[in-house]
């Protein structure tokens, strides 16, 4: 895998630090940090690399850089995303989750894809005014973990091989 170590790439390594990377993702906004992760997510071993996304011309972008699916909220429902994120992974739902849209909405959609146990990262988050009414018993009865990472430091440039040890 061939990516410049710039700042969305360095904040997209800097929050895969602190999860455990699995099979199954689900990306919310493919934007240069989106892309980034569907990339180096798949190059981690990523099976499912989805993508969720408004803008058609950034999802066929991201589908030719690695995402194995995409889908477009323009033309589906959540529901429909849920269900075929079920499909796609045996029933059991996505690992991860790498939310990097900064919507409200976002947050709270993700929990029904997230699999039982399953990880939610929110990279960026830049916008003060953003606020979301959270349903509690989604995280714990499902026992989910959810992680933040605002930026980087720059040693995390030196983390790549032990974020995803294979490359």
């Amino acid at each position: 895998m061939l990516l410049s170590f710039n700042c969305a790439f360095s904040t997209v390594i800097a929050g895969l630090d602190v999860v455990d990377i699995d099979k199954d993702i689900l990306i919310q906004v493919c934007g240069m940090l989106g892309i980034y992760a569907a990339s180096f997510l798949r190059d981690c071993g990523g099976e499912v690399v989805a993508v969720v996304d408004v803008r058609s011309d950034r999802l066929e972008m991201v589908k030719k850089i690695r995402a194995t699916h995409t889908f477009n909220l323009t033309e589906v429902s959540t529901n429909q995303i849920t269900d075929e994120l079920l499909a796609l992974t045996d029933q059991h739902a996505v690992d991860l989750v790498v939310e990097v849209s900064g919507a409200a909405a976002a947050f709270t959609d993700s929990l029904d894809w997230l699999r039982a146990g399953g990880h939610y990262l929110a990279l960026g988050y830049v916008y003060p005014q953003v606020k979301t009414i959270v349903l509690m018993d989604k995280i714990v009865r499902k026992c989910l973990t959810v992680y933040r990472s605002h930026n980087y430091h720059p040693r995390i440039s030196g983390k790549f091989h032990r974020v995803c040890p294979g490359n």
